[in-house]
């Protein structure tokens, strides 16, 4: 199984490790700044089991524990992580000063009443997190990754397919029946292969497909690529279904908006953390092995603006000698992403 090391809140590099189920307990909180009393969620173990991203991002089978690990007081917005809700903890001084003038702005609005921290969409509180991390003064890396935490939030809990639940779970179902057996132990390349051959039988005006089918298998598609960080293949795959549909049913349109929603928000967030991971590449005292997987970091993201020059200019370096092989082969399939994104004209939007 997989261990995720961390550096900072990024997760670099891969190793070998027993993973466990992610478990935790719901724990009573008084926010030390307002003392609004509610609950957080106190995270005892989690697992690897759902594999890994492109952009670093690790996905647990069960619950993901970075969208728990964020507390926000539902009153005042005070957001942080356990610790910072002690207040004899490291956000003292903060915590004095957010008493007599608090800036904390909710980039929607959030209920006061709110009991739990999960009744707050995870990208609001990664946002108000990041915040915080303004105030603190927080170094480059850690602001660069609460960025980047907050524009993964949007691949996460997508919009409930409510009438479609069946249809779309009926053609994933369907869809796996026909990958090899190496690729179903697989979670990344599992979701990948299914997301591109639901969009290719789309694609194929030969098939036999009613119109609604074919809407289904690209709505599929652009969800999957969605859930595991492939925003630039979504948004295509959401292109060609707008494309060749004057108008959808207003359940469809409720979900492709969803997509189209979390695409436009994650490029928001990355935008900001492009410019903090490149200034960690320029740091005179960090790790050469360190600086290698942020340049692959910061070519994948451009890729993911839509930005091929740029990206490639970060990413084609990595092919040479020296870079770890998990690293190398991420970064040549970012290339290759990136390559045909421009041969096709899309700018891997």
């Amino acid at each position: 199984m997989l261990r995720l090391i961390t550096l900072g809140l990024g997760i670099l590099v891969l190793a070998t490790s027993v993973a466990s189920a992610t478990t935790g307990d719901w724990v009573d909180v008084t926010c030390p700044v307002c003392e609004n009393k509610f609950q957080g969620y106190e995270l005892h173990s989690t697992n690897t089991f759902g594999g890994q991203d492109r952009d670093l991002c690790g996905h647990a089978a069960g619950d993901q524990p970075f969208l728990l690990a964020c507390w926000t007081c539902p009153q005042c917005a005070y957001t942080g992580h356990e610790e910072d809700f002690d207040p004899e903890g490291p956000s003292k001084e903060l915590i004095a000063r957010l008493k007599v003038k608090n800036p904390l702005v909710a980039a929607q609005k959030i209920d006061p009443k709110a009991k739990r921290i999960d009744a707050i969409p995870a990208w609001i509180r990664w946002d108000l997190d990041s915040q915080v991390d303004v105030l603190k003064k927080a170094s480059a890396e850690t602001r660069a990754w609460g960025r980047l935490r907050t524009a993964q939030t949007q691949r996460f809990q997508l919009a409930r397919p409510k009438t479609l639940a069946d249809p779309l779970h009926a053609l994933w179902s369907a869809y796996f029946k026909r990958l090899p057996k190496e690729l179903r132990r697989k979670s990344y390349d599992r979701t990948i292969a299914i997301a591109k051959a639901l969009e290719n039988d789309a694609d194929n005006a030969k098939l036999p497909l009613t119109a609604p089918e074919r809407v289904h298998r690209w709505l599929a598609a652009a969800r999957r690529f969605l859930s595991r960080g492939e925003s630039p293949a979504a948004a295509r795959v959401i292109g060609k279904l707008r494309s060749a549909n004057k108008e959808l049913a207003p359940h469809v349109s409720t979900l492709v908006e969803d997509v189209e929603t979390r695409i436009a928000r994650e490029r928001v967030y990355i935008a900001h953390a492009v410019p903090l991971f490149e200034s960690l590449t320029k740091e005179a005292d960090r790790p050469v092995e360190e600086k290698v997987a942020i340049r692959y970091l910061v070519g994948e993201l451009r890729r993911k603006l839509g930005q091929p020059k740029e990206a490639l200019r970060w990413l084609e370096p990595l092919l040479e000698a020296g870079t770890p092989d998990w690293l190398r082969t991420y970064a040549s399939d970012a290339i290759q992403k990136t390559k045909a994104a421009m041969k096709s004209g899309s700018s891997d939007r």
